[in-house]
């Protein structure tokens, strides 16, 4: 059993419980001054405080000094757009002169704007942009993020945004959740015409997407646009399946 202990925190800061905290309770948080943490192949198992160690630093296969820092948990981000070509910033303008969403959209920008920048990136210039924002969120305490594709809105950019996202997972130390979102909007080549671009996501994209995910068996959720995701992983034959596991972070800033 491999042993690491985290000794000399600083502060330790942790939601109360093992449970989901909403409203006000979201603020009771427990906060341990000169504390230590012990993980257990990659489990916590124990938390002191007060300059106690809950091992010796002799029975720990690995020990970190914290050097009186921050020590909380890693950070969850529940909703991002990861993979993606060019950028909006020439929109901002627009927003601070009362244009709204529908009104940048229907002119040609917002979602099909980087539809369009996303096609004509290759598959290495997305991952290494994409690299540089995992970095960043990394060195920003997130541990664990959910990532869509929705800026390629036909089978083969869909993919690449996933693959890009699929090479991540083995290359990053954030755990990665993929989610299909192929109806982030209407294709460009569907305009006017959505029944039949969600007949083409429902008989041609998602049971390709299952069956290039037969091997890879990546844990995919599929999200219709804009009422969020199903959070359960995508299976073989294009139905959900159960969930995909969880390990516990600590970060240190």
């Amino acid at each position: 059993m491999a042993k690491l202990l985290v000794k000399n925190i600083g502060v330790l800061q942790t939601p109360v419980g093992s449970f989901s905290h909403k409203g006000k309770a979201q603020g009771e948080n427990l906060k341990l001054q000169d504390a230590a943490v012990l993980i257990e192949d990659g489990i916590i198992t124990a938390i002191t405080e007060g300059g106690q160690l809950p091992c010796s630093e002799e029975e720990a296969d690995t020990v970190v000094d914290a050097e009186g820092k921050l020590v909380t948990p890693g950070l969850v981000e529940g909703h991002t757009h990861l993979v993606f070509g060019g950028y909006r910033q020439n929109e901002i303008p627009l927003k601070l002169k009362g244009a709204g969403y529908l009104d940048i959209l229907r002119a040609g920008g917002g979602i099909m704007d980087t539809v369009r920048k996303t096609r004509e990136a290759s598959f290495e210039e997305l991952y290494d942009k994409t690299e540089g924002f995992l970095d960043e969120m990394m060195c920003l305490g997130v541990t664990t993020c959910e990532g869509k594709s929705g800026y390629g809105l036909d089978i083969a950019n869909e993919m690449k945004q996933l693959e890009v996202i699929r090479e991540m997972r083995k290359n990053t130390l954030i755990d990665i959740c993929p989610t299909f979102m192929g109806a982030h909007a209407v294709a460009p080549e569907f305009a006017g015409k959505g029944d039949e671009y969600v007949d083409y996501i429902v008989n041609e994209m998602i049971p390709e997407l299952a069956r290039r995910n037969h091997e890879e068996e990546i844990p995919l959720a599929v999200s219709p646009a804009p009422r969020g995701c199903v959070t359960t992983p995508l299976s073989r034959s294009g139905t959900v399946c159960s969930d995909s596991p969880r390990r516990p972070c600590v970060v240190l800033t």
